[in-house]
């Protein structure tokens, strides 16, 4: 017996004019799968709850510019000569940090002369897997070298504390006063910045682009519908959970799929009921199997 259709809410945030880019590999896969392991249908919303916006371009550029001055040639020279030290750092906090990069051509083009070649003072990363393949990705397109990467493990999950131990036991920066820069929304909490600055770095919060909040677009959802929903920011929380409640959705009904422990700790205290992250990363496979841990319709 066909058991009712699913819906999957997207709530993540998305470029003016843009789709989440989740949405059509993730169709994709229910297509391809759902006659051999799905009971019911599955339908992909996207209800973005946040829009994003570039930041000032000129005024990043300028940013890098003084970042790049910071590298001496001292350590440039040392960095060269000890393996797997670096003379700074290039980290992305989010894949929306890298995305924002192509509405900002003087910061994307200044940030690449600043990467250099792939056996160059600087190394890029990101505050989990996520982020460093989403700037890995960045780095070799157009036929650019891959440069110098520092493979942040899935297995360490993501988030500024993960980020900071991870660091710590690598310890890639061996300089006093070893530049850092920081691919942020112009909203993002200083914990990595103060964190990393407490080591003794010289950070720099490149503020490459902004989130705008926006009202959750209506759900086309009946109310027998199973309905799993996915929040990537703890500082979506509460903003969904008004959102749902506005539009007749009691949020206890709700099946949640979320990947950060702290989102999962903010929802499990606003709804009274315990919350567990069921998502290892968002993609598009690790949402169907997150569905599948929750027993909505599978």
């Amino acid at each position: 017996m066909t058991r009712q259709p699913v819906c999957i809410v997207l709530t993540r945030p998305v470029w003016q004019g843009f789709e989440d880019p989740l949405v059509g590999p993730l169709r994709q896969l229910v297509q391809d799968q759902n006659a051999e392991i799905f009971g019911s249908e599955i339908r992909v919303i996207s209800a973005p709850m946040q829009r994003l916006v570039p930041g000032d371009d000129l005024q990043a550029c300028q940013r890098l510019e003084a970042a790049l001055a910071l590298v001496s040639p001292v350590a440039h020279a040392a960095s060269s000569s000890e393996p797997g030290a670096v003379a700074g750092l290039v980290v992305a906090t989010s894949p929306s940090s890298v995305a924002a990069l192509t509405h900002m051509p003087q910061t994307d083009s200044q940030l690449r002369a600043l990467l250099g070649p792939s056996d160059g003072p600087w190394a890029v990363t990101g505050v989990g897997h996520a982020s460093a393949q989403a700037l890995v990705g960045w780095l070799v397109q157009e036929g650019q070298g891959a440069g110098r990467v520092l493979a942040f493990p899935v297995e360490r999950g993501s988030g500024a504390q993960a980020f900071i131990q991870w660091l710590d036991e690598t310890r890639p920066l061996h300089f006093p006063q070893a530049p850092v820069v920081l691919l942020e929304a112009s909203d993002n909490q200083p914990t990595l910045a103060h964190a990393l600055t407490a080591r003794g770095f010289s950070v720099h919060r490149l503020d490459i682009y902004q989130r705008q909040p926006v009202s959750m677009p209506h759900l086309p959802c009946s109310p027998s519908d199973s309905l799993c929903v996915l929040v990537s920011s703890s500082a979506l929380v509460e903003p969904v959970l008004t959102e749902l409640t506005a539009q007749g959705i009691s949020p206890k009904r709700v099946g949640w799929l979320t990947h950060h422990s702290l989102i999962a700790e903010r929802l499990s205290a606003r709804l009274g009921t315990q919350v567990v992250p069921v998502l290892e990363g968002l993609s598009a496979k690790e949402i169907l199997s997150g569905l599948a841990r929750l027993n909505f319709g599978v």
